[in-house]
């Protein structure tokens, strides 16, 4: 149902080279929409089965990818592509189309990134070793707690020299949230008053882009946004979400604890806090041109108050354990 579409020689002197391409990316490349979505659906849920969220988030990846087929049609270098049923309703349409798919596989791939979580840094006891013993360690670490560690590799090569940065300077992680709001600011537009950040801090547009917003993007005016609402309700619901989890710790569990545990629930809160306000500040630039009445910046800014109200509370919980603001993750 899913991988990467591979381009392979053909054995004949002059034969033509062909692109192998998923049941997924064939289905999209034959403009059936309709069944790619029906195709996303199946995945997630022949995903519920998984135990290694990793394997989740990888999909997830590859369920984001399947739009790149290859070459366009027209260029000189285009290879024939070959799909699993071998379906061919001829050469595709250089029109706009009316339908598209792309809301629908990002809504089931931020599920299988676990929503924010997939972006959150996991919490660690005071005495671990763990973050000086490899990824592979800090791997294992997640997935015990159910959260996948994004796989630089499992992104364009164009896109890992920025992921590994991004790792870096935060100490986080990039989930699939964090590359679709990237694709969207570089496909979209960036509002101006984020101009001078984004010219400061990021690299060209072209090391930004997915195949999948540009696919969107190349859909008729309406479709493109109707999609574009989708998408947007898709991310508020999931930074909605994020926020309900920290206030719920913050409030019903936190009071209720005591010594090691407290400070560990008191880092988890920090940690998705800190994914929330970076997910928001991610797809701030682009947000004014998600919907026509700016209902999504609107939200962005509800979210907002409402993360500084749950930082708030979560700083006088620390009067219990003040020491506990030492650490680093904190």
């Amino acid at each position: 149902f899913l991988s990467l579409a591979v381009s392979t020689s053909s054995s004949k002197p002059n034969g033509t080279p062909t692109t192998q391409l998923c049941l997924l990316s064939e289905l999209l490349s034959n403009g059936m929409h309709g069944e790619a979505m029906e195709c996303c659906h199946f995945i997630l849920s022949a995903a519920e089965a998984f135990t290694d969220p990793n394997a989740k988030e990888r999909l997830g990846v590859l369920l984001l990818r399947a739009w790149e087929l290859g070459p366009s049609p027209g260029e000189e270098d285009r290879h024939k592509r070959v799909g699993v049923l071998g379906l061919d309703h001829g050469e595709e349409d250089n029109g706009k189309m009316d339908s598209s798919c792309v809301s629908s596989a990002i809504r089931v791939a931020m599920k299988l990134n676990c929503g924010i979580d997939g972006n959150t840094h996991v919490p660690l006891l005071e005495d671990s070793c763990v973050l000086s013993e490899g990824d592979n360690v800090l791997r294992a670490v997640r997935s015990r707690m159910g959260l996948p560690m994004t796989v630089v590799e499992n992104w364009p090569d164009k896109h890992q020299g920025r992921l590994k940065k991004e790792l870096i300077s935060t100490n986080g992680m990039v989930g699939i949230g964090t590359q679709i709001a990237c694709a969207l600011s570089a496909t979209l537009d960036i509002g101006k008053h984020f101009l001078v950040t984004f010219e400061k801090n990021l690299p060209t547009k072209k090391q930004l882009k997915l195949e999948l917003i540009k696919a969107a993007s190349r859909t008729s005016d309406a479709n493109f946004a109707k999609e574009k609402i989708s998408i947007s309700n898709t991310i508020s619901s999931s930074i909605d979400d994020a926020l309900h989890n920290a206030d719920f710790v913050t409030q019903k569990i936190i009071p209720h604890m005591l010594d090691s545990s407290l400070a560990l629930a008191q880092r988890f809160v920090s940690c998705l806090l800190f994914s929330v306000s970076k997910m928001i500040s991610s797809y701030a630039p682009s947000a004014d041109f998600l919907d026509a009445n700016g209902s999504f910046a609107s939200t962005l800014l509800k979210s907002t108050k409402r993360l500084y109200g749950i930082l708030a509370k979560l700083i006088l919980s620390f009067t219990s354990n003040p020491q506990a603001l030492t650490s680093k993750e904190t």
